[in-house]
């Protein structure tokens, strides 16, 4: 409405139009007062779950320094650091100078700087026991070799296979079926759930039952009744055996 279609009304209409417009303002102030009170409830003010509660930042009561983020002037960095000797180096040297193309190939360098990259190589390895028969030259008796301790069948698993079995499924607390694809698609071993519950359970008897003795029998059987400090014990064990039967030796890199 226009100054001009106001002037064309007489007192009384305005002050009906006043009180019509004061009316409307009073009735927006109690829906937007009523708007802010349900914008304002949250769990600890009413009875919504806590996870309809809205994020906010949290306040910190530190005061600007002033500095720059990051490491400061004069700060000593502690970055990842390489403890032992790497396992391959190799050499990056230029063959052809930058500035005149000169052959550089046997002209003698010095390292200007070193990087490292930490990889794991995951490897499978079959080995096969041949046993030769050998006719004595001197009485012409015959000799067959023997087969190492462990080696009884045409294929069995070896002790790094048993190992990574009692590492995944007790110290990586991961299920035997997972446990079955990851040997199985990662490092490519022919094995079954049921052939590596039976490695985990050889390992966890051996290392519960005496000469151990971490307070179980052999009469106790299968109802095992193990307390916290045992069970951190067998953890230990478990990774000690682990770490000394497979390839991976558990050697530290930092």
């Amino acid at each position: 409405m226009k100054r001009e279609d106001l002037e064309n009304f007489s007192k009384n209409e305005l002050i009906e139009i006043i009180l019509s417009q004061q009316e409307q303002l009073l009735t927006l102030a109690a829906e937007l007062a009523k708007i802010k009170a349900q914008l304002n409830m949250n769990s600890t003010n009413s009875s919504k779950p806590p996870s309809s509660d809205l994020w906010k930042k949290p306040q910190t009561e530190r005061k600007k320094s002033g500095k720059k983020p990051g490491g400061q002037p004069g700060h000593k960095g502690h970055g990842l650091k390489i403890d032992r000797e790497p396992d391959e180096i190799i050499a990056l040297k230029p063959t052809v100078c930058e500035q005149c193309s000169a052959d550089i190939c046997d002209a003698e360098g010095t390292i200007e700087d070193s990087r490292y990259k930490i990889d794991v190589k995951i490897q499978t390895i079959i080995t096969r026991y041949d046993q030769l028969e050998v006719v004595c030259p001197a009485c012409e008796a015959t000799n067959i070799g023997q087969f190492p301790e462990g080696i009884s069948s045409r294929v069995q698993y070896g002790e790094g296979v048993r190992g990574v079995c009692v590492l995944l499924t007790h110290y990586a607390m991961v299920g035997y079926d997972k446990t079955y694809k990851i040997l199985n698609d990662v490092f490519g071993v022919p094995i079954r759930a049921g052939t590596i519950a039976n490695h985990v359970n050889r390992n966890f008897r051996s290392v519960l039952l005496p000469p151990h003795g971490y307070g179980i029998s052999e009469a106790s059987g299968n109802n095992f009744s193990i307390t916290t400090d045992q069970q951190s014990v067998i953890d230990s064990v478990f990774l000690a055996v682990v770490t000394k039967k497979t390839g991976i030796t558990g050697q530290r890199v930092c």
